[in-house]
């Protein structure tokens, strides 16, 4: 007879039956075991034991890296504020994302990326990504503007952003794809494409606008200016590049009361006298960065226009009081002063072991050649035999290295100099990215034959950009020697789940791996969960 019996583990009662039989020979009856299932705790029924048959045929899936890119975009809530903008099509907008963050390509080669990860069984999509389906996706999402809106609106939230120009393209020449717009309705082609990416201050890309037409620079801003306010009412900071004879930039943004930073050419002309006046006021007081010294003297300069070019004027020149206002941190870097002075000197002798007591055919082309951008530093004459002879400047290496280390940083009064120097840092971050963006997210293949199709690629190009700079920013500052998006990508890629059928499990998890995902707070996983 059988007769059943339970036994306690953990919090677990499992649920066994046990038979007797006679069996010839034996004296004793033999018992077997058999294994009947888990005790529902709340019903005491017994839930039977599943038996899940291996598929015929094994395939192997990305699941590693497809794993890192679930998680970061549950961190930062992508999931939610796409489907929230974009209805039932958020879900493929952020797969199609997160395989061009795994393998850059055209949008419309994204399927082969998605076949080989387990992107979407995390996202529960059973559908394959034909080129037919994304291309109606590309022009759904690029239509809507309501959507798109609203997925801006809820990545920047109420916080004060960072705005980062980047300025147009020309159609003229060929430069990373973008001169791929084809025509317009009219037929005519598209002249410039201007754009300008949106980060919030630990450098994440919030939102952008795009817009191919050519237009003056501070049209290009004022327009993107007032695009960026919708989105922003706490405000925003413009850090630009060093645009120092730009009579057009400056005054216009004092006028509009938008802040800014941006560095400028500590040997450009308008700057001269300013760096000498501040080196001479200069003390021992240093401020420190990321544990690096400066010497920084803050001054209060007045911006006015002359011949349509920026004049700079300090406490005690004519007109100052009736002038703009800016601030001017004048920084002084003695490490970097000090690597530098060794590298001029260094060149420097390199180029006089090469051309002193030599002979040469033509001697004013083979010392310019020779001596480069240190031309400026040298002279040289001929001997009675016609050897060169190279002479030192004193007065211009002097000169130059009186200024090595020396920088000069604008921006809208108020802003402190440690905040200056975080958004210039920002801002050399986000230019990596975007230049990640065109080159590793492969920006050259957008082909776009008109306007909507445009933005509903960058859209999910954006998307992946987001994706790649929070990897960006985690692993600088994990303890993981030397790795980097792209190769931790492909490192994880070597973590696949085996099976099918809703039957899989996972390959060995290497010691590399498991650093990179403990980087980003994930457990090792042992098995397959989706």
């Amino acid at each position: 007879m059988a007769s059943r019996y339970f036994i306690k583990r953990n919090d677990n009662t499992y649920a066994y039956e046990s038979i007797s039989e006679r069996v010839p020979g034996k004296k004793n009856p033999v018992t077997h075991k058999k294994y009947l299932g888990k005790v529902d705790p709340e019903t005491g029924e017994i839930i039977p034991k599943q038996t899940r048959n291996m598929p015929k045929k094994l395939i192997a899936k990305d699941y590693g890296s497809a794993l890192l890119l679930n998680h970061i975009q549950n961190s930062l809530g992508l999931r939610e504020q796409l489907n929230e903008s974009f209805d039932y099509l958020g879900d493929w907008i952020l797969a199609i994302s997160m395989a061009q963050a795994i393998s850059p390509s055209e949008l419309m080669e994204s399927n082969a990326v998605l076949e080989d990860s387990f992107i979407p069984e995390f996202l529960g999509l059973n559908v394959g990504f034909e080129p037919q389906l994304i291309s109606e996706l590309v022009n759904h999402v690029g239509n809507d503007r309501f959507g798109m809106d609203l997925f801006f609106k809820l990545r920047t939230g109420n916080e004060t952003m960072y705005t980062f120009d980047l300025k147009s393209v020309s159609k003229s020449r060929h430069v990373f794809g973008w001169n791929e717009w084809g025509l317009n309705l009219d037929n005519e082609l598209f002249r410039d494409l201007n754009a300008c990416i949106v980060t919030d201050k630990d450098g994440l890309p919030s939102m952008f606008n795009l817009f191919p037409e050519s237009s003056p620079y501070i049209e290009t801003l004022r327009r993107n200016f007032d695009y960026i306010r919708r989105y922003t009412p706490e405000g925003f900071r413009l850090v630009m590049d060093s645009d120092v004879d730009r009579a057009d930039i400056i005054v216009p943004l004092i006028d509009r009361n938008i802040e800014f930073v941006m560095p400028a050419d500590a040997n450009a002309r308008p700057f001269k006298k300013l760096v000498t006046r501040a080196v001479s006021k200069m003390g021992e007081t240093v401020r420190v960065h990321k544990g690096r010294a400066y010497k920084v003297e803050e001054l209060k300069l007045g911006v006015v226009i002359e011949k349509e070019l920026n004049v700079y004027l300090t406490e005690g020149d004519e007109g100052f009081e009736d002038a703009a206002r800016i601030t001017a941190y004048v920084c002084y870097d003695s490490l970097k002063a000090a690597e530098e002075e060794q590298r001029i000197m260094v060149e420097i002798n390199e180029i006089e072991r090469r051309l002193n007591g030599k002979m040469f055919r033509r001697p004013t082309f083979a010392f310019k050649e020779a001596a480069g951008n240190y031309e400026k530093f040298l002279d040289f004459s001929l001997d009675e035999d016609g050897a060169m002879i190279v002479e030192r400047k004193r007065n211009a290496i002097a000169f130059a290295v009186n200024r090595i280390g020396t920088f000069i940083l604008l921006a809208t009064p108020g802003i402190s100099w440690e905040e200056v120097m975080m958004s210039l840092e920002l801002r050399r971050r986000i230019e990596h990215l975007f230049r990640d963006y065109k080159i590793v997210i492969d920006a050259d293949r957008i082909r776009a034959n008109d306007l909507v199709s445009a933005r509903g690629q960058f859209l999910i190009k954006f998307i992946a950009m987001i994706l790649r700079s929070k990897m960006d920013s985690v692993l600088r500052s994990s303890e993981i020697d030397n790795v980097l998006v792209d190769n931790a990508l492909r490192s994880l890629g070597g973590l696949r789940a085996v099976g099918g059928n809703g039957t899989w499990s996972l390959t060995a998890l290497t010691a590399r791996n498991q650093l990179i995902l403990e980087a980003f707070g994930i457990e090792p996983p042992k098995t397959v969960k989706f």
